[in-house]
């Protein structure tokens, strides 16, 4: 996978907020150019000609621009809409694709819709592209674990981007944003870590004040859901979005349990794989982490919870690999490093996991 700048060199972003700008800073670095924004909306749609961007009024106005891929980071329901609107004009286009795919509702309806489809779809599932996951692979067939208990978790506090409205899924609740990450991290290692049946899930409300008033979020706050894996492992998928860490570990760069709703920097990004015969702990922190430089990691390995290795730090941009990964694919024949069917899959194993 090349970091070089690519001869892929423009795109049309559909869409236009806080993901979206992160998309530009990325692929802008990668030499990219956005030709034109698509919006809707139209607060956001002055917002991105105050920033200097272009505003395409249709799709087809922006397929005569030829864009070397159209960059998809609308919210998650619009995503069939968009795709079917970009293929009216565009049949043979090149579409980066914000995770999660689509609805599970929608997937009848998306697998139609790509029957004829003759362009490339790469879906954003950033975390497939993560040199720390690599590494965690590597530290396993080195000292020959056999990895039985699997926690994975992200957890942030997003108080105030619920009371302005955003990041509210009503289909999956919390799990609708970092659940893809979380169960693409667990099987990273392997498919054998797979869900095989569903333990346990258990899923928590959020209260808030908005403008004097309360504001319930049904399964906003927390959610917890235990699988057995087909190995057999016991997996954790946890997520919080009001803050609460749910597993702290010893040696870990974060001290608090809690991210107060003030702090809109910090997240807690795990992935925690352990041997219980051994009783040996790989600890992954992906990036943002306490006290490194931003798109750095790190990895701690315990031994009956002492810690007797550290491995930091680690330069893991996991959005600029992905993106490189999906400018690769689009010029080439090599592998989407998450195809439309991967993340279609995710789609499925996240409505099971959660229903």
């Amino acid at each position: 996978m090349s970091m070089e700048k690519s001869s892929v060199t423009n795109c049309v972003r559909v869409g236009y907020g806080a993901i979206s700008k992160w998309h530009e800073q990325k692929l802008s670095s990668l030499g990219i150019e956005t030709l034109a924004i698509i919006e809707k909306n139209q607060d956001r749609k002055k917002q991105a000609k105050h920033d200097g961007f272009s505003v395409a009024p249709n799709y087809l106005d922006a397929s005569r621009m030829q864009p070397g891929f159209w960059d998809v980071c609308c919210s998650t329901q619009a995503h069939l809409p968009v795709v079917e609107e970009i293929i009216k004009v565009a049949p043979n286009a090149n579409i980066l694709i914000e995770k999660p795919l689509c609805l599970a509702s929608q997937i009848p309806s998306f697998k139609y819709l790509l029957q004829n489809f003759s362009g490339k779809i790469v879906t954003n599932e950033n975390y497939r592209a993560s040199h720390i996951t690599l590494i965690i692979r590597h530290l396993i067939n080195k000292l020959k674990l056999k990895p039985d208990v699997i926690i994975s978790e992200m957890s942030k506090n997003r108080s105030q981007d619920f009371i302005g409205g955003r990041f509210i899924d009503e289909e999956y609740y919390v799990l609708g944003y970092e659940g893809p990450h979380m169960i693409n991290n667990v099987l990273a290692l392997g498919p054998e870590y797979a869900p095989a049946k569903r333990l346990q899930q258990k899923w928590q409300d959020i209260d808030l004040n908005k403008e004097e008033q309360k504001l319930h979020l049904h399964r906003q706050g927390k959610v917890e859901i235990q699988y057995q894996a087909r190995n057999s492992a016991q997996v954790t998928l946890y997520s919080s979005m009001d803050g609460d860490i749910g597993y702290l570990y010893p040696c870990s760069p974060y001290k608090n349990s809690h991210i107060p709703a003030e702090d809109s920097i910090t997240r807690y990004r795990v992935l925690a794989v352990c041997d219980s015969h051994k009783k040996t702990q790989i600890i992954a922190y992906y990036e943002p982490v306490q006290g490194l430089n931003r798109a750095q990691g790190m990895i701690h390995v315990l031994k009956y919870g002492e810690l007797v290795l550290e491995i930091k730090p680690i330069d893991d941009d996991t959005l600029l690999q992905s993106f490189s990964s999906a400018i690769d694919c689009f010029e080439t024949q090599s592998a989407a490093h998450c195809s439309w069917q991967d993340a279609m899959s995710t789609v499925n194993m996240m409505h099971k996991l959660s229903h």
